[in-house]
């Protein structure tokens, strides 16, 4: 502050990234729920109209600022300048304590971009400094992210430190391994899937891993990946949530690249989060509702090829159908009728 009452030095910037169902928001928000977690503040990006990622790191909800609807290396960028100027100056005014900043991306974030913008230039210089670039990589479908999804390889060539998800259902292939290699034969590879703060601001290289040092890999973020939602202010069936599900993989299936979410469901008190790939599966947890600001069913898909409306024209199908058979099975039965003959 400017009163002396804080050290002047710039404050560390961390970036976590990692393609679309590495882990990231999982394990930061196990990172956040630390003893060593005080003095942190989160700015998440999704890829979609709807946030899921500031009820999924509700532990630190005050020190939370979502950027939605885009990508970091695309038009958020001016937002995570205004995230960074609104913190600082909440900090200065001793609405915030913090002493370091963690940048999640979205899964379709190319950190290159990022890293230019992290130069603190402009209204950011001697606020903040770049720290550490960590990469999360799924062990199981990593070889085949890297090879098919440019954004996916510039997360790892940028990285300062990689760790493998998911390792304990499956271990890191060696062709995995190789990949990463060509890839980046410098950035540390962790394998037991945990993210560390160590692995965001320890050991920080001066400018660290500069973008420009990398190699262009091919262009970044396909014009074909669509991003939809479906939103619904009632709770609905568990049927309806399984036939929506059913239906996404059976008529996207390889390119159906994310579902995130929360789905209400009517007669129970939790709420499902609902997350998962085509490749990896998707997953359903209960989840507290007390612990959630919004208690609507939200979904995001991430697809490619996909017409945005799509999947919320699909949930509405579904549902009506199955509205419209449950009222029918719930009307009480005709008596029968004498035979004429």
């Amino acid at each position: 502050m400017s009163d002396g009452s804080r050290p002047v030095a710039p404050i560390p910037v961390g970036v976590l990234t990692g393609f679309l169902g590495a882990g990231k928001s999982t394990r930061l928000a196990l990172l956040l729920k630390g003893a060593d977690a005080a003095g942190t503040a989160v700015i998440a990006n999704e890829f979609g109209a709807v946030g899921i990622d500031h009820d999924l790191l509700s532990v630190a909800s005050e020190r939370v600022t979502l950027l939605e609807n885009g990508c970091l290396c695309c038009f958020a960028r001016g937002g995570l300048e205004d995230a960074l100027e609104g913190l600082y100056v909440r900090r200065e005014r001793g609405e915030l304590d913090f002493d370091r900043v963690i940048v999640e991306t979205s899964g379709l974030a190319d950190p290159g971009a990022l890293l230019s913008l992290l130069s603190f230039g402009g209204r950011l210089a001697g606020r903040y400094v770049r720290a550490n670039v960590a990469t999360l990589v799924d062990a199981g479908n990593g070889a085949g992210l890297l090879e098919e999804f440019n954004e996916a390889a510039r997360q790892v060539a940028l990285a300062d430190r990689i760790v493998l998800t998911h390792t304990d259902l499956a271990p890191a292939p060696s062709s995995l391994r190789a990949l990463i290699e060509a890839l980046n034969a410098t950035a540390p590879v962790a394998d037991d899937g945990r993210l560390l703060f160590a692995d965001l601001f320890e050991g920080i290289r001066p400018g660290g891993r500069h973008f420009s040092a990398v190699p262009a890999i091919g262009p970044v973020h396909r014009h074909s990946i669509r991003s939809g939602v479906v939103i619904d202010e009632r709770p609905t069936s568990e049927a309806v949530l399984e036939l929506l599900l059913e239906g996404l993989q059976s008529q996207l299936g390889e390119r159906l690249l994310r579902v995130k979410g929360f789905v209400r469901i009517a007669g129970i008190d939790s709420i499902l989060l609902v997350q998962g790939t085509h490749r990896r599966g998707i997953e359903r947890i209960l989840t507290d509702s007390a612990t959630l600001s919004d208690h609507r069913t939200r979904l995001t898909v991430i697809a490619h090829d996909m017409p945005q409306e799509w999947p919320d024209a699909l949930y509405r199908c579904i549902r009506q159908e199955v509205d419209f058979l449950a009222e029918k099975l719930a009307r009480p039965a005709l008596p029968l009728l004498p035979q004429l003959f």
